[in-house]
């Protein structure tokens, strides 16, 4: 999941806030407080973390107010595992397939001769 630096940054300042009335956070006057963007801005960000499933509106008729779900509050953990993920197939998987691959071409005849001078 790939989201825009200042949607980024607005969740990131909400996290770190604490939550308003009803534990529900401004988009706008978090975006004011941290100068991070427009309040029209903010609008379609909140949008855009509402559609992947980081953030809740709860009323239509104010959707400048929200409340973060469980995956907004450790998106960072989040992205973490995703690159670590990342690197396990991307990485190390080819590096440890040419090496078992190099082992069993380069091994094999010498444990051939081996074991044929063996008997």
């Amino acid at each position: 999941m790939f989201i825009s630096k200042r949607s980024r940054k607005l969740l990131k300042a909400a996290v770190s806030s604490k939550p308003g009335a009803q534990d529900l956070y401004s988009g706008p006057d978090l975006a004011k407080a941290r100068k991070i963007c427009s309040e029209g801005e903010a609008l379609l960000i909140l949008q855009t973390l509402k559609e992947q499933g980081l953030i809740s509106i709860p009323y239509a008729s104010r959707p400048d107010l929200f409340s973060l779900t469980e995956m907004g509050l450790a998106y960072e953990e989040f992205c973490f595992h995703m690159s670590v993920d990342f690197f396990k197939r991307s990485v190390l998987c080819p590096i440890v397939v040419t090496i078992l691959t190099e082992a069993v071409i380069h091994g094999g005849p010498i444990l051939l001769k081996l074991m044929l001078q063996l008997v």
